[in-house]
């Protein structure tokens, strides 16, 4: 018993100490989704602002750039499943 109220101390402190922590990283969390929700809406703006200035065939032209199915990442060979990814890792 006297052990255990040794140990109780340290116990209560490292458990704060990681609530914190978690505390923490989700305060981080929720400033970079905020901030990447306020970049995404001013590159959505500059973006609707620069169609305006288009003339329509300019547009035209555009829509056929962005409707190409192609990604930069389909290259890259990537798990399909979660079995998958388990038996990479």
């Amino acid at each position: 018993s006297l052990l255990v109220f040794l140990l109780l101390p340290v116990l209560l402190v490292s458990c704060f100490l990681s609530q914190g922590a978690a505390m923490e990283n989700q305060r981080l969390f929720n400033i970079a989704v905020n901030r990447v929700q306020h970049l995404h809406l001013m590159a959505q703006k500059m973006f609707n602002d620069f169609e305006v200035t288009l003339l329509p065939d300019e547009r035209r032209q555009l829509n056929k750039i962005f409707l190409l199915d192609f990604c930069n990442s389909d290259s890259i060979v990537s798990p399909i499943d979660k079995h998958e990814t388990q038996k990479s890792s």
